[in-house]
């Protein structure tokens, strides 16, 4: 009964920034805002998923919770990126609606497609799912890795290869 309160007073409170009046305001921010509170309604519905279940777990290797906290981070990401694309000077201001609307689609693709990935029941990141890599390990390649690229880097910085 909580959650569905929770979800009922956010809708009211989601409600003012779905009126033209913001939008002509700040468009930019509003739209940003808008799409974060369809990812939040998004992972809401992950939240009762996991009321229902009464875990996170779907399976042996599905988990809602990647779903559940991406779409409620896409409140805080695209109205963050609706300031930096306002913000930037580099970019023609005709497109900063392209861009955010690009940028809102995919972020709610990417919490659909996780959604998705848990209802098939497969892990997130199937790469964790190999044994043979422990955290330690990992750490190890992506310190190789790192120590690599610098290297190659530093020695293309000093060499006089001219860029065309």
């Amino acid at each position: 009964m909580i959650a569905v309160s929770m979800m009922v007073y956010y809708v009211v409170l989601a409600w003012p920034f779905f009126h033209s009046r913001l939008l002509k305001d700040r468009p930019l921010l509003t739209i940003g805002i808008r799409y974060g509170m369809a990812t939040t309604m998004l992972s809401f519905s992950g939240y009762l998923w996991m009321i229902t279940l009464q875990s996170r777990y779907t399976g042996l290797e599905g988990n809602v919770i990647w779903f559940h906290g991406l779409g409620f981070h896409g409140l805080q990401m695209m109205p963050i990126l609706s300031l930096l694309v306002e913000r930037n000077q580099s970019i023609a201001e005709k497109s900063w609606p392209r861009l955010l609307h690009a940028g809102g689609t995919a972020w709610l693709l990417l919490v659909i497609l996780i959604g998705w990935v848990a209802v098939l029941i497969m892990p997130v990141i199937p790469v964790l799912k190999n044994r043979h890599l422990s955290p330690y390990r990992i750490h190890v390649k992506l310190r190789r890795s790192y120590a690599s690229t610098k290297k190659y880097i530093k020695a293309f910085v000093q060499s006089d290869v001219k860029m065309i």
